[in-house]
């Protein structure tokens, strides 16, 4: 066997990634709509070599309408910094850490904006949902 030189290995970070984060909250959209509005990720790697992750809002009933709500990525090999662009406030976040970025993705989700398109996508999906005549006896 050839001699070691790179010493003994370190252990894996416990690093929470932010596409984890977003897909947390693409569940939780789900579930706090019925599933009226989706949450769905994009990710991949850009030509500059950063990885990036998109959050869209779909609505099933509106023919699978999306909104690119925002864009986050970082550069390799480190997931921290990681930039967060809020299409919908026109907004862009540096954040060093998860708990930032947790905050940061809070502040746009409850954000006036933000809570004006759900209410928008909301009433346009319900208004396309067939409504239910009662029986007449």
């Amino acid at each position: 066997m050839p001699k070691n030189l790179w010493g003994n290995i370190p252990e894996a970070q416990s690093v929470r990634l932010p596409s984890t984060i977003l897909q947390e909250q693409a569940e939780v959209i789900g579930e706090l709509t019925g599933g009226t509005i989706r949450g769905e990720l994009n990710s991949g790697t850009d030509t500059d070599g950063d990885i990036f992750c998109t959050f869209n809002m779909i609505v099933p009933s509106l023919n699978n309408y999306r909104y690119k709500l925002l864009l986050t990525y970082y550069r390799p090999p480190f997931v921290y910094p990681s930039t967060i662009n809020d299409l919908a406030n026109k907004e862009s976040y540096k954040v060093e850490d998860s708990n930032a970025f947790e905050g940061a993705l809070q502040q746009i989700l409850t954000s006036n904006n933000v809570r004006n398109v759900l209410s928008s996508l909301l009433a346009q999906a319900r208004s396309t949902q067939p409504h239910v005549q009662a029986k007449k006896k």
